[in-house]
């Protein structure tokens, strides 16, 4: 973990840094997080991190400050990871909340941020050599709204998600709408294949607008793969050729298994042979 923090710029050391019990992130959720995947000191679509962050703050009416820019943003990634020696796989988190002070009612809306690093084990990405078994989590839905695609510091669901997941012998959980329609999974967005054609949650069916998903688009789009946001029940994927997880630390995660049904990972090896080349070109930049 990081040795040294960055909070509102200024770096400090993790042993001597608290935050206040009156935090608004830790008594309401009152706040927003990136996470954010490095390879060779180099942060990786900052831009989709920070046209997301400044949405989500605007939704939840904190003002943003003036150093969460892209140059003055990078740089202190650049500098964090270099302080801590992180120089190679990284994962970055950056955390922002609402100044502290009343209770529901905020008392302002001034931002402050908190940015840690973390080395990983895989330096570029890599596809997972063992597919993943996943399965529906019953006991609660997400409700798609415009508050479901942030990623928010009050994720109780998908720590239930998660829990359950575990206890049943699971890789990862599917997580429904209230409709029951596939949203996402626990740290995820899902794409199915079926006929060579990639099938992926619109945003209005309550996912996350993932910053890797956004990428894969990108990647298909330039390779002449069609991309189809829509519902999709899980039904659906029972029937699909393939499915796949995304985000921006692992990239892209092949599922083996849902139920009853087995897939391949034609097309999740494909798309990742091509975000590694797309990653090492952005990371020698």
């Amino acid at each position: 973990m990081s040795a040294f923090l960055l909070f509102n710029g200024q770096l400090v050391h993790a042993d001597s840094f608290s935050l206040s019990v009156q935090n608004r992130s830790f008594r309401y959720g009152d706040g927003i997080f990136e996470t954010i995947r490095c390879i060779e000191g180099q942060p990786l679509w900052l831009g989709y991190h920070l046209e997301r962050l400044h949405r989500s703050a605007g939704i939840l009416g904190i003002t943003l400050p003036e150093s969460l820019n892209n140059p003055q943003l990078h740089q202190s990634i650049s500098l964090l990871l270099e302080k801590n020696g992180h120089i190679q796989g990284t994962r970055v988190r950056l955390t922002f909340f609402r100044s502290e002070g009343g209770l529901y009612t905020p008392e302002n809306n001034q931002g402050h941020y908190l940015i840690e690093s973390q080395e990983l084990n895989q330096h570029h990405y890599a596809l997972n050599t063992k597919g993943l078994y996943l399965d529906v989590y019953p006991d609660e839905k997400k409700t798609a709204g415009f508050l479901s695609s942030m990623k928010g510091t009050s994720a109780i669901l998908y720590v239930m998600a998660s829990r359950y997941a575990r206890l049943h012998g699971w890789d990862d959980a599917l997580i429904l709408n209230e409709k029951g329609f596939v949203a996402e999974a626990t740290s995820s967005n899902i794409f199915m294949v079926a006929e060579n054609r990639l099938y992926t949650p619109a945003t209005d069916q309550g996912g996350v607008e993932g910053v890797m998903k956004k990428v894969l688009m990108d990647i298909a789009a330039k390779n002449n793969l069609k991309v189809t946001e829509c519902a999709l029940t899980t039904n659906d994927l029972l029937k699909a050729d393939e499915i796949f997880l995304s985000n921006t630390i692992k990239g892209i995660q092949w599922v083996k298994g849902i139920q009853h049904k087995r897939f391949y990972h034609d097309m999740a090896s494909h798309l990742m042979a091509l975000l590694r080349e797309t990653t090492i070109k952005l990371a020698n930049q």
